[in-house]
């Protein structure tokens, strides 16, 4: 229920650094716009696309999580060094 309060009240707001934006190859057909276009309007500093592979729902399990956290482990490195 906490959930459903949250993801209903909650506003996307613009975010002024580059992102790192995951993105799911098996991609869910009702999708009606790339979800790229939505980030890119919200990021300062532009975006920065990964795709890996699994759907949407599968991403934060075993094995496609670890897909993720590679890209985003290799994102923070590189964030890390540009400092």
């Amino acid at each position: 229920e906490g959930c459903k309060i949250a993801w209903e009240n909650y506003q996307l707001q613009p975010y002024p650094g580059r992102l790192t934006v995951v993105l799911a190859k098996e991609r869910e057909r009702s999708w009606l716009v790339k979800p790229q276009r939505i980030w890119q309007a919200l990021a300062g500093g532009g975006i920065d696309i990964e795709i890996v592979p699994g759907g949407h729902v599968k991403l934060m399990r075993e094995p496609y999580v670890r897909h993720v956290a590679e890209k985003l482990t290799a994102a923070l490195e590189k964030e890390q060094h540009q400092r």
